[in-house]
C-alpha cells in the first residue's frame, strides 16, 4: 500500500513523498531532501561525472499552442540536474516551472515546482537507450512525465495520466537550439 506524505522543508518548501517500506525510509528520505538546498547552490563546474540524463543539457524549443514552449538543462553535478521551461505566447509568459532531476539516494527523481507552487516528486520508472520516464501515481496530473531523445537534436516529450476522470496526454515535439555540452 502506497501512502502519501507532504514533508514541509525550509522556507515553506514541501515535496511529496509516497511512504514503500516502513518509517525509517521516509525519515531518510527526508533527511535528504532536507539537504538538497545547501547542495543546489554550489556550483560542480568542473563534475564529469556521466549522468544518464546528460542528453537532456541544453536549450530545447517548440510550439505550443500558438506560442513557444521553451525547456532548458543544466548539468550542475554527477547527480544533479537544474532545468526550467515555460510557454511564451503573444509576448506574455503563461506557464513556468522549475524542474530538476536529481539522484536521492538510489533513485532518480523528476521534481517540478509549476508557478511557483509546492514542488511535486516523480520517481525515475524508465531509464534505458534516451528514453526517460517519472512517475507520481498519487499526482492529480500528470502522473508520468517522460522524454524520449529521437536524435541528437529532437526531443520529444509528454506528460500522462488521468484528468478529472478521463486519460489525458499531452505531447511536445522539441528541437534542440544549443548544447550544453
Amino acid at each position: 500500500m502506497s501512502l502519501l506524505y507532504n514533508f514541509t522543508l525550509n522556507q515553506g518548501t514541501s515535496f511529496v513523498f509516497m511512504k514503500k517500506k516502513n518509517q525509517l525510509h521516509s525519515a531518510i528520505l527526508l533527511m535528504i531532501v532536507s539537504l538538497l538546498p545547501a547542495c543546489a547552490s554550489q556550483k560542480h563546474l568542473t563534475d564529469t561525472t556521466i549522468t544518464p540524463f546528460d542528453n537532456l543539457i541544453g536549450h530545447w524549443e517548440g510550439p505550443l499552442g500558438g506560442g513557444t514552449f521553451i525547456e532548458k538543462w543544466e548539468k550542475k553535478s554527477g547527480d544533479y540536474l537544474q532545468g526550467e521551461a515555460y510557454w511564451i505566447r503573444g509576448g506574455d509568459t503563461i506557464l513556468t516551472e522549475d524542474i530538476s532531476i536529481r539522484k536521492l539516494g538510489i533513485h532518480w527523481a523528476y521534481i517540478a515546482i509549476i508557478n511557483h507552487s509546492a514542488p511535486t516528486l516523480f520517481t525515475a520508472s524508465t531509464i534505458q537507450d534516451n528514453k526517460w520516464i517519472f512517475k507520481n501515481p498519487e499526482h492529480d496530473y500528470p502522473q508520468e512525465v517522460g522524454y524520449q531523445l529521437g536524435s541528437e537534436n529532437e526531443l520529444q516529450a509528454w506528460t500522462d495520466g488521468i484528468s478529472k476522470g478521463k486519460p489525458r496526454k499531452d505531447e511536445y515535439l522539441l528541437q534542440r537550439v544549443t548544447s550544453g555540452q
